[in-house]
């Protein structure tokens, strides 16, 4: 089964930061909430917020057309429209995205996270992040950071420069092992190993290629050729489902023609067939379709 997520409505949300705080400002902590119970929550100093929230392959809509006041909360819990179908045999799933665009000099503001693993891909830009376990650090393109909330973190995220902006993807998800003790870890792949690859950036095993995280999930990073052609076998037997991002260019999977930040989920198949129609560089994140 699949399902199609078009553009900017796909189940990786986009957040703008733009009109938040400079870094030595922490005004959003109570705004920003672990997507257990609520949809994602941003409302401060008059940004606009428009998100599309998945779980898994269903979708959720923060409808935050209007400029928002400070302390504004918007909770969304209303199925997009085209998702609902498909929400009886999903259930609750254990992934959330976050497509995050930050101009020069802001950020998120330090803000709490618990129970859940939380990934960041730098696109663009120096990415600084500091966090209540001490860690400070600055993660660039071909960086790959994680953090296991667990019991209970602060971080937050800011541009560390003024002149340029900041691209970056950030996915929560829900672990499979509650109240760890918090950790974070962070490190530097090549880019040349995704060229025409599905380079992997984040197992279950520690020991396995990059990152590791509290789930039975896997994440893969690939840039292609025109023309290129490979495919993706599901790595778990317990019903995991696939969603692929293409971050830019025109793929095709298993015959269904994706454009640049188009999304696309996948369950019950055995494999992806992957093809470019163009250059292009593709996500594709494997996860748990249940908790």
């Amino acid at each position: 089964m699949a399902v199609l997520v078009p553009g900017h409505r796909h189940a990786i949300a986009a957040r703008l930061a733009e009109n938040l705080a400079a870094p030595q400002d922490d005004i959003v902590a109570d705004q920003l909430r672990d997507p257990v119970d609520d949809a994602f929550v941003l409302g401060q100093r008059q940004e606009r917020v428009a998100a599309t929230y998945t779980l898994g392959v269903a979708a959720f809509d923060v409808r935050a057309d209007q400029p928002l006041g400070a302390n504004a909360r918007v909770v969304a819990q209303q199925p997009i429209e085209r998702f609902s179908q498909h929400q009886q045999m999903v259930g609750r799933q254990p992934v959330v995205g976050n497509d995050d665009t930050v101009v020069g000099g802001k950020g998120f503001g330090t803000h709490p996270h618990d129970n859940m693993e939380i990934t960041s891909i730098p696109l663009e830009g120096d990415l600084e992040h500091k966090d209540s376990m001490g860690n400070v650090a600055v993660i660039r393109n071909g960086d790959i950071q994680v953090m296991s909330a667990g019991t209970g973190i602060r971080h937050s995220e800011y541009n560390k420069n003024v002149d340029k902006t900041v691209k970056f993807l950030q996915i929560w998800v829900f672990p499979n092992k509650r109240n760890v003790t918090p950790r974070y870890d962070q490190i530097t792949l090549k880019l040349a190993d995704r060229k025409n690859k599905l380079q992997q950036i984040l197992s279950p095993n520690p020991d396995d290629a990059g990152v590791w995280i509290h789930q039975n999930a896997w994440f893969h990073l690939s840039t292609f050729d025109k023309g290129f052609k490979t495919q993706y076998r599901i790595k778990s037997n317990s019903g995991n489902g696939v969603y692929a991002f293409v971050l830019n260019g025109n793929i095709t999977i298993n015959g269904q023609t994706l454009g640049a930040r188009d999304g696309f989920g996948v369950w019950d198949v055995a494999q992806l067939d992957i093809q470019a129609d163009s250059k292009a560089e593709l996500l594709l994140m494997e996860v748990p379709m249940q908790i």
